[in-house]
């Protein structure tokens, strides 16, 4: 289930700025309880397209990210740090080509997961995480010249365990600008998913369905390694200077679960990543849930240039943001999971519903 963490991360992505002066070393730090940590962006503005058997969909998504990390716990060798964020969304779609017409959908999840730093690298242990899923979309559309319309909902569930051998240093401290390191590990991952998925249509007359459930164990293990390099630093707001982080190379999305971007922003001053970038296609890229065999319709995709950013923020800036989402007491959620599964029901329906109409 590579797919599902490579973006339940995505979901941590955040925003540069201009780099400056060298500094001195960025030491390992010491973290106590009640330590935070808050970022988020309500900007989330995205574009891609995917082609399946003649049927285009060019889509848009708009909204906004938060999320707040604080230790919660320390242990003689470990800290203990809590994740607690939310994501809302609105996706609008074009359909063209063999049919045509709109879909539109909205959702808003919350985000729940710990993870466990060695206190004398402040590498990654483990990670314990659950996840929830809600999508209820709808639309209109035009195939073989009938018109017709769709709604479905898709719901699942996971939670899962993953372990890295050995814990996974990222930072390497101390940090400093021009060098560069690489870091190996194995992560192994394990745990369950399940949960359905229904679209229902009508169209010439008739009423056609589709439902599938998701029902898969997850195991697997992940050989990582990335290079690191620290070209610079650069100033960010409530943070003051920090170091800029490169990241490349395999086991990018179980890095962190959490964090699986190729630019990190680490501050001195703060102790921790406060910001952070990624590219849209590495976040949405592949992500389907387990839904790839169960509806194999999923089409040639082109993903936007876009990066999906977030910036550091204060506590509770951040915290008012996911009071105001209203969500539906989902847990956790990576939105390339979500924007994939869609597309590929929605492509599924329609590829179906054009066969039987031609």
């Amino acid at each position: 289930m590579r797919i599902i963490l490579a973006g339940i991360c995505v979901c941590l992505l955040f925003l540069t700025t201009v780099q400056i002066g060298v500094s001195q070393p960025a030491e390992l730090p010491t973290w106590d309880i009640g330590d935070t940590w808050a970022m988020g962006t309500s900007d989330i503005d995205l574009t891609f397209a995917m082609t399946s058997e003649g049927i285009t969909f060019d889509t848009t998504v708009s909204g906004s990210y938060y999320v707040v990390y604080e230790v919660v716990g320390i242990e003689e060798q470990e800290y203990m740090v809590d994740a607690t964020g939310g994501i809302e969304i609105t996706m609008d779609m074009d359909i063209s080509g063999q049919a045509s017409g709109s879909m539109q959908m909205e959702m808003v999840t919350k985000m729940d997961g710990t993870l466990y730093y060695t206190k004398d690298e402040l590498a990654v242990n483990r990670a314990d995480v659950a996840m929830g899923l809600e999508i209820e979309f709808s639309g209109s559309f035009m195939a073989e010249g009938q018109t017709g319309s769709l709604d479905g909902s898709l719901d699942a569930s996971s939670d899962m365990s993953i372990t890295y051998n050995p814990p996974f240093d990222l930072f390497d401290f101390p940090i400093t600008v021009g060098e560069s390191w690489t870091t190996e590990s194995v992560a192994t991952v394990t745990g369950s998913v399940s949960g359905s998925v229904s679209i229902k249509v009508k169209a010439a007359g008739e009423d056609y369905s589709i439902s599938e459930p998701i029902s898969e164990p997850i195991y697997e293990t992940v050989d990582m390694s990335l290079s690191v390099s620290c070209p610079g630093t650069v100033d960010i707001p409530l943070a003051s200077t920090c170091y800029k982080l490169v990241v490349s190379g395999t086991g990018l999305a179980q890095a962190s679960p959490f964090m699986p971007a190729e630019t990190l922003y680490y501050s001195p001053d703060r102790g921790f990543i406060i910001a952070s970038e990624a590219s849209f296609s590495e976040a949405l890229s592949g992500a389907s849930l387990g839904l790839e065999e169960s509806i194999p319709y999923l089409g040639d995709i082109t993903w936007g240039e876009e990066a999906i950013t977030s910036s550091s923020v204060t506590e509770q800036e951040a915290q008012d943001a996911l009071a105001g989402m209203g969500a539906k007491g989902i847990d956790l959620v990576l939105i390339g999971a979500i924007v994939a599964i869609v597309i590929v029901a929605i492509a599924a329906v329609l590829v179906v519903v054009r066969r039987r109409l031609a």
